[in-house]
């Protein structure tokens, strides 16, 4: 190659480069409209008539070129809702596939649990029945939760433990020292000595480990909530008079969503925490699970299994699936599993509970809590409002 031809060769590089620096600096308008009008060689003009005739072209051209970018930007908008409606439809198609797999997996364990209670009638321990004003004599017969049940009948109560053998302050000292080592037991106000009610000391600690136990809980559940309404995840569907629309809680905090969800939604939410409290608190459905109350030598947290049987008006309803673990995972694991997994629930609780405020706190009066500043949407409503009396 000559060197001519290679120095030809570099301007015309050159010249192509600074075209196109000069293109991009015009801005997208100018751009896309070069793109579709042909340039023109303007020439000096020499008359007054040629300079409006020219004047006239560049307008007519400039119209044109305006016409072309609106189009551009109505094929734009237009493709924003399409974009828009692509998102909405795969997460609906993620959320029915999920929904599809969860029920799959439910009626497996629907299927697995009567063939099961079919197959094992003594899964439940047998308990010695009596008459009960609650039912009829002329109840109906059958089977409940894999054992034979009258609902005209209701189990004897478990007797309770002897005081001497119940859960007392030293044991509550070494469970302290196990959950944190590090704190260890620490009961400044001094409610583990107290005698509510009456009831004796060990019957209060009791009542103690399981008010925190289900606190914990709920807790847990509200830490989870609070972070999926503070980030305005949705299911994305409409409820009508039983909901505001989805748009309505666009941009709240949590509590916030709470004011603006329905009188219905809310309760929903009181009467299901009223069912468990009232499954926790039933001596029936404890009886029929061989437990005892939590005061009286039970199982603090212990919460009977809905698939043994529910009183209600006068018959036992069975419903195939729990509230806690439904497909039944938990009678894989032995009593030293439990026990230990009980103990991660406690202090994972304990952790809920001080998480929760702080996320309220934080909402309340923005940066109570360095971590959160900025993290957490304020709330300018009254978070004891459920409690106030107008």
């Amino acid at each position: 190659m000559s060197p001519s031809v290679l120095a030809l060769f570099c301007l015309a590089c050159v010249g192509h480069a600074a075209a196109d620096s000069e293109v991009a600096n015009r801005g997208l308008g100018k751009a896309m409209s070069n793109a579709f009008v042909p340039a023109r060689t303007f020439s000096v003009p020499s008359s007054s008539s040629m300079l409006q005739q020219e004047v006239h072209q560049l307008q007519e051209q400039n119209d044109a070129m305006k016409v072309e970018l609106e189009r551009f930007q109505s094929q734009i908008e237009k493709m924003r809702p399409q974009e828009q409606n692509q998102q909405q439809s795969n997460l609906r198609l993620g959320f029915g596939v999920l929904g599809f797999g969860i029920s799959g997996v439910l009626v497996y364990s629907i299927i697995d649990k009567l063939v099961s209670s079919r197959r094992n009638v003594s899964r439940a321990p047998e308990v010695q029945m009596e008459s009960s004003p609650w039912f009829s004599q002329d109840g109906w017969r059958g089977k409940v939760g894999g054992f034979d049940a009258n609902p005209s009948l209701a189990p004897e109560p478990i007797a309770p433990l002897p005081e001497s053998e119940m859960f007392g302050l030293d044991d509550l000292k070494e469970l302290a020292t196990q959950l944190n080592p590090v704190i260890g037991y620490w009961d400044p106000l001094k409610l583990a000595e107290g005698d509510f009610w009456g009831q004796g000391n060990k019957a209060t600690i009791a009542w103690l480990r399981h008010a925190e136990i289900k606190h914990g809980r709920v807790a847990m559940m509200g830490f989870v909530g609070y972070m999926v309404h503070e980030n305005g995840i949705q299911w994305g569907l409409d409820w009508g008079k039983w909901m505001p629309p989805a748009k309505a809680f666009e941009g709240l905090s949590a509590p916030a969503v709470w004011d603006k969800s329905g009188f219905f939604c809310k309760l929903s939410i009181i009467l299901g925490a009223g069912f468990m409290e009232f499954c926790s608190e039933s001596s029936w459905m404890l009886a029929r699970n061989g437990e005892r109350h939590y005061m009286k030598g039970g199982k603090p947290g212990y919460m009977p299994p809905l698939t043994s049987g529910v009183p209600l008006n006068g018959v036992v309803a069975t419903p195939p699936l729990d509230y806690f673990d439904p497909l039944g995972t938990s009678k894989w694991l032995t009593e030293a599993q439990k026990k230990d997994k009980l103990t991660v629930e406690i202090n994972n609780g304990r952790l809920a509970m001080i998480g929760l405020m702080g996320f309220i706190s934080e909402a309340k009066i923005p940066g109570s809590v360095p971590g959160l500043k900025g993290l957490v949407k304020a709330y300018d409503g009254d978070v004891m409002a459920p409690f106030v009396v107008s």
